[in-house]
């Protein structure tokens, strides 16, 4: 029974990481304290349209809304008629043979049949109204009335948890009685715009060119990719244009559409890309895009985020009072590595050539005020207008770790106004005068798994944790020895610390400034000559380059090899993608610097349960118990303190099936 049992619970972590989930449950065993926002979904544009008059100008879906949900589909855009007190469906003038009513059954009835899952609905009012005593709004609420436990209505995007088992409603009409709902009723037609500072919606349905409405669709990709967490990225795929005798054509859009989602999701296999609302979606098509949030054989792609500090007053961009507007300003505030306003992302522009500075909190761009030209120009937050020099920026390298930060449109750099050291001191551009209020240096924020352009993984070898174990590349785990810390040490200049072994980081032996020889890990020294001191160069590609400090030397792959085991070395700089690395950073709900250790071990009593597994100094350990792989429950009500010895827990007075996992965290 004992052995039986721990297999059990080793599978548990392996679904957990990188399974291939069924379209019926794939959000099941996803770590649910994360936002909605923080995952790729796969939606469908008028979900309900399955019939049409005349070919091409009415029907969206060939899959009726039961088999969508099994198929994957997580965002449903419900479109509602208004007749006689109740609702039917519609596009445009057309009925879909289909009722609200049935609608909700078929989701209600998914939901119970699978309730880890969760499924957003956009409701919204179609066609002219007819017969009713009553208005939309109230409408609605009957039908939510019936079953008023199956609804999520918090104006919050919520946590897949807070979901699971709901319908989350996405409101696209007006209401008087509130919270109901996520709020999208202020929806600028044909257009993409941000609303309510927590949505950003792509909805050009007028499509006169294939090849511009794919750009609108591939630039909220690539801003869901690097946005903020918060904010809940709705991309539609879908969109209509005028055939023959004006006469409008669905599929004329969506065949040459759909087959680009599949290219783009092929080739990007890893990521949270928001919401994507397909005409004619099918199994195939969603998969590509669930998957994203739980890739086989990889860590999902988290993009980098850095505190962005300046050399001259120590303190950090913020976006002041987290303010989601546009044109809320940009300063300068006290260094607070737990503070999101100041964690923002180097994006890659569209022609790979430029990046984005890109805020946590509200997904929009640090870029000038009024795209403007001229010295003392300030700083502030906008949305991405794409293409345009005044939101893109240049890394240029000011020695010692540090960057200036020079805008592509005016060629003028950043710069603490006037080298100010207050809190709120404004961020302006100026003449590049080589000063320390215009320089700045990169603080990575979290913890990484670092990902070669071979596909493997930098991590100690044998998972080892001792002075001089090898550091290699390895086909993914997610384990300690594959995670790095990229700590500020002296200038602007990193360390790369193992959460394996905390105290140690990645560098070369003796100072070596020989090429091809081999990295190891090793006790970090203050003294060191800079063998253990790293600069980081982020690559307009989303890729980055480390270099070490004493020789100047890069880190390298020899020769892309792509087996495990192949050493990282150092060699000097080439224009050989196998110096080129990825940072992923690692994400667990509730505290995005943990993780879940995958080696528990578990002997069963006739009531009890003991679990056993090793720990590390630094990192506190809480084991969690579950029934149903959905809600989680601690062990023990505080976690344990890591020895460096294995660590137990017992669980007392089970009665029914149950799993377990231990979530790790940095002690401090």
């Amino acid at each position: 029974m004992a052995k039986a049992l721990r297999i059990l619970v080793l599978l548990l972590f392996c679904l957990a990481t990188n399974a291939r989930a069924a379209g019926n449950n794939w959000m099941t065993l996803l770590n649910g304290t994360l936002p909605l926002s923080q995952y790729s979904l796969p939606g469908t544009h008028d979900s309900g349209a399955r019939y049409e008059p005349l070919s091409g100008t009415a029907k969206c879906q060939n899959l009726t809304i039961a088999e969508q949900l099994n198929a994957g589909v997580r965002f449903l855009d419900i479109r509602c008629r208004h007749l006689n007190d109740a609702f039917v469906i519609h596009h445009g003038q057309v009925y879909q043979n289909i009722n609200f009513a049935d609608v909700l059954n078929d989701t209600i009835g998914f939901l119970n049949a699978n309730p880890g899952e969760a499924v957003i609905m956009s409701v919204k009012e179609e066609y002219d109204p007819s017969g009713n005593t009553r208005s939309f709004e109230a409408t609605f609420d009957a039908y939510t009335s019936q079953s008023p436990g199956k609804w999520y209505l918090g104006a919050s995007i919520p946590t897949l948890d807070a979901a699971r088992g709901k319908i989350v409603l996405f409101r696209r009409f007006g209401a008087s009685s509130t919270p109901k709902g996520i709020d999208a009723s202020n929806w600028p037609d044909n257009t993409t715009f941000s609303t309510g500072g927590t949505l950003r919606v792509q909805d050009n349905y007028n499509v006169p060119d294939n090849n511009a409405k794919w750009n609108q669709i591939l630039a909220i990709l690539n801003e869901a990719r690097y946005g903020g967490p918060g904010t809940l990225y709705v991309n539609f795929s879908s969109g209509v244009r005028s055939g023959t005798f004006g006469i409008p054509d669905i599929t004329t859009v969506s065949n040459n559409i759909n087959p680009r989602l599949t290219t783009y999701f092929n080739a990007n296999p890893s990521g949270r890309f928001g919401a994507i609302l397909m005409d004619f979606a099918d199994a195939a098509k969603a998969s590509q895009i669930y998957n994203t949030n739980a890739p086989t054989g990889r860590a999902v792609q988290h993009p980098a985020h850095f505190m962005i500090v300046n050399r001259n007053s120590a303190k950090a961009i913020d976006l002041i009072s987290g303010n989601t507007a546009n044109g809320a300003q940009v300063n300068q505030w006290t260094y607070d590595y737990n503070g999101p306003n100041q964690r923002w992302s180097l994006a890659p522009t569209e022609n790979v050539d430029h990046f984005r500075i890109v805020s946590w909190v509200s997904g929009k761009c640090a870029c000038i005020e009024n795209d403007a030209t001229t010295t003392g120009a300030k700083v502030h937050a906008w949305d991405y207008t794409g293409n345009n020099p005044a939101q893109q920026f240049d890394l240029i390298d000011a020695g010692n770790g540090y960057f200036k930060l020079r805008n592509v449109n005016s060629g003028l750099v950043l710069e603490i106004t006037n080298a100010g050291t207050a809190n709120n001191d404004r961020i302006q551009q100026n003449t590049d005068t080589g000063s320390a209020n215009q320089q700045w240096r990169l603080q990575p924020w979290g913890d990484y798994f670092i990902r070669a352009s071979t596909g493997k993984y930098i991590c100690i070898e044998g998972s080892g944790n001792s002075n001089g174990n090898r550091i290699v590349q390895y086909a993914w785990e997610n384990n300690l020895w594959f995670l790095w810390r990229l700590d500020g040490v002296t200038n602007g200049h990193l360390k790369a610390s193992s959460l394996n072994a905390p105290a140690r980081v990645l560098c070369v032996p003796n100072a070596s400034i020989t090429a091809g020889i081999d990295c190891h890990l090793y006790d970090y020294s203050t003294a060191n000559t800079g063998d253990q001191k790293l600069r980081i160069l982020p690559k307009t590609n989303g890729l980055f380059k480390f270099y070490f400090v004493h020789d100047g030397m890069a880190w390298d792959i020899p020769g892309g090899q792509t087996a495990n085991l192949v050493p990282l070395e150092q060699y000097p700089d080439n224009a050989n993608s196998w110096q080129e690395f990825q940072l992923e950073r690692a994400v667990i709900p509730g505290n995005p610097r943990g993780l879940i250790i995958p080696t528990v071990s578990m002997n069963r009593g006739i009531s009890s349960a003991v679990l056993t597994w090793p720990s590390q100094v630094g990192y506190l350990y809480q084991p969690e118990w579950s029934d149903n792989l959905v809600s989680w429950q601690k062990v023990v009500p505080s976690a344990l303190t890591g020895t460096g010895s294995t660590l137990t827990a017992t669980h007392t007075g089970i009665a029914t099936r149950r799993f377990y996992r231990i979530v790790i965290s940095p002690a401090s």
